[in-house]
């Protein structure tokens, strides 16, 4: 909003050709390129960054982000894929897979990504939210209310899981539930304030 998007994207090129090192650089360019809806500069760009960093799963991520922009769903999953490959515990390039899974109405793969990533890492509250939604999509009511309940208490302040607990309650005949889970909250850490 300060600078013109091609003097913010000359200001970025500078940087990428001072310091063609650094994955951040490439990064950059990349975003601004999509920003600026110049998607076969980005793209191009991209691969080019993947070839120089192809260990490093956030180039990967960059490719797949051009991929969605451009429609390309198939090398948006395989680049993202790529990045879980990688760094199989980074969970950005998991949640950017779910959503691309979404898209294309894939809501059981969705739904097995998500289960094998909180495998490895049970505590990311954020994905347990997005697998809630995909259980209740699938019908699978009191599973999605369950794990809506495992977020919140994981992380109390986890506003959009307590909404979807309270309405999902609702929705479902426990009007309740979310003021139930609020009180095992209060009963498994009374001293913090947040359980409150």
């Amino acid at each position: 909003n300060v600078f013109p998007p091609e003097q913010v994207l000359a200001q970025l090129q500078a940087a990428l050709d001072a310091r063609p090192d650094l994955w951040h650089a490439w990064s950059a360019v990349v975003r601004q390129l999509c920003d600026m809806e110049r998607f076969d500069d980005a793209q191009a760009l991209a691969e080019r960054e993947v070839e120089r960093f192809s260990l490093l799963p956030g180039s990967h991520v960059d490719l797949a982000v051009v991929c969605r922009l451009r429609g390309d769903s198939d090398g948006e999953l395989a680049s993202l894929r790529r990045a879980l490959d990688i760094n199989p515990t980074w969970s950005v390039p998991l949640r950017r897979l779910v959503d691309a899974h979404e898209r294309r109405g894939e809501y059981a793969e969705a739904q097995t990504s998500v289960e094998q990533f909180l495998r490895r890492n049970p505590t990311d509250f954020v994905l347990h939210g997005h697998l809630a939604d995909l259980q209740w999509r699938a019908e699978k009511r009191g599973d999605a209310m369950a794990t809506l309940e495992r977020a919140v208490m994981l992380e109390p302040g986890y506003d959009w899981a307590w909404g979807r607990l309270r309405d999902c309650g609702i929705e479902a005949g426990e009007p309740n539930r979310a003021v139930d889970a609020a009180r095992k909250l209060v009963e498994r850490a009374p001293n913090h304030a947040r359980s409150w």
